[in-house]
Parts: structure tokens; sequence; C-alpha cells
């Protein structure tokens, strides 16, 4: 029976509703034994250029073990666009010098316990500089205010060539209607938001459990990250429910999609 026009009832959810979904704290591995735990400080303005940020206090909190900003990572590259998006519009790990969204990541905090990083990124102070915010799709596309100055433009992709359209191509209709047309946005709810826990094995293999559909891109991208060979990553992902199995690395479907993205919770 085909599902087109069909109505399918979903027999996963009692599942992910109950005990019986795996999320990523509920993850039990010996190899997660004693794991720190990491929390972000994020941006609460839409755009701002970063002054100074000063992690001192966190560094003195109970339980934190370290604390980095965009100058301790300077080694990472920062994650590139897709193939069809701007290249000058990559995302670094940690905003250095501006933020561009409000919960942009501008700080890590690791913690022993989990409570002790809910407070220690209280700690972490930031200088911010507010910029105007871009809210509106067609303010955005004036480019009057730039998120990525580099790129000179906040167009981060163009499907068609405009250039190739006959100006004269309506011209012999009786009538011409012009309408703009608002779709809404697509606001994925996931039953567990972005997280993730990770553990080296002793043949430096690693273990990452991360909720996301995207298996194989998660894999590559850490592989990537991490300056180690794909081949000798492996990956579980939680929930359980709904998983898809490729050579002992799994894909979670009740969490949300994409690789690796700046700002996961471990």
């Amino acid at each position: 029976m085909s599902i087109l026009g069909t109505r399918v009832l979903r027999t996963e959810d009692p599942r992910f509703l109950t005990s019986g979904g795996v999320y990523t704290e509920d993850v039990v591995d010996e190899r997660l034994a004693g794991a720190c735990h990491v929390f972000f400080v994020r941006s609460p303005v839409a755009h701002a250029r970063i002054g100074a940020i000063d992690v001192s206090a966190a560094l003195s909190a109970p339980g934190v073990v370290a604390a980095f900003t965009a100058a301790d990572l300077g080694d990472l590259a920062p994650i590139k666009p897709g193939p069809m998006f701007n290249k000058q519009m990559a995302r670094p790990i940690l905003a250095a010098d501006k933020v561009r969204f409000v919960g942009d990541p501008v700080a890590i905090v690791v913690t022993e316990q989990p409570y002790q990083g809910e407070d220690a990124v209280e700690l972490v102070d930031v200088d911010y500089d507010p910029l105007p915010a871009v809210i509106d799709l067609a303010e955005a596309a004036s480019d009057k205010v730039l998120l990525y100055e580099e790129a000179g433009t906040n167009v981060t992709a163009n499907f068609g060539d405009p250039s190739v359209l006959d100006e004269h191509l309506f011209d012999d209709c009786e009538v011409v209607t012009t309408r703009t047309i608002v779709n809404q946005r697509v606001a994925p709810a996931p039953m567990e938001t972005r997280a993730a826990a990770a553990a080296w094995d002793a043949d430096g293999r690693l273990t990452a459990w991360i909720p996301n559909q995207g298996a194989q891109g998660t894999k590559s991208g850490l592989a990537r990250l991490l300056g180690v060979p794909a081949a000798r990553s492996a990956r579980s992902s939680a929930p359980t429910p709904s998983t898809r199995s490729w050579r002992g690395w799994r894909g979670g479907s009740a969490a949300p999609r994409g690789g690796p993205r700046p700002g996961t919770r471990t």
C-alpha cells in the first residue's frame, strides 16, 4: 500500500515520551566514566563586535577544568559552508571578532559536573559593542548591514541566473500580477536538541554519540575537525529508536538534522 494520501500512525512516540527512548544523557558506557561536561557561553545580542572576553572568574569557580575562547582554538579550522553557499561565510567554532545571531557561542567552559557548568558560564564576562540587527528578509537582501563584511553581501546562495531572463517575457500578457509571497520558516522541534558524548579509545579511535540524522556527514566532519582519518573514527547515535546502522555507527532519526555544528552541548 502506498503511503501517499494514507494516514500513517506513528508507532515510536511512546518510547520517546517514556523510559523507552535513550537520549544522550542516558547513554551508559564505561568509556564515559568520569567524563567532563562542556557548556557554552552564548551571545545575548543578535549582532555586535566583541571587545574582550574574560574567563578568569569562571576558571576560579568550583569544578571548572578549563575555559576557552576563539583565541585558544586557532588551530581548528572553521566549519565550511555547503557546496552551494558563499565560501566567505564560514562558521567559526567560537565567535572571535563579532557575533551574528542570538545564541552565537563565544566561549566554552569545561566542568567536572553539569551543575558546575551552569553556574560557571554566568561568570564569563564578554564586552559587546552592539551593531544594527537584521531581522527582515528584504532588509537583509539590501546589504545595508552586513553580517560578513568580507563577503560583501548577505546573500548566501543564488538559484538560477537572473541575467538570462528575458525582460520582455510578459509583454504580450493581458494581465500581469506581482505578489510577494512569504513562506514560514522551517523550525524543527526535536525531542532532544543538539548534544553529544564522546570518548577516545586506547587505539586512537573516537566514539561519539550524537543525535542527528546526518550520520555520514557528522562522521567525516568530526574526522576533518580533529585531524584523524575517517576510517579510524566510529560513532553511535542516540536516541535508539528508528536508527539505521552502517559498519558499527548509527544515525538517529528523532533529533536535529545535519553534521557537526558550533555550540553542541557535550
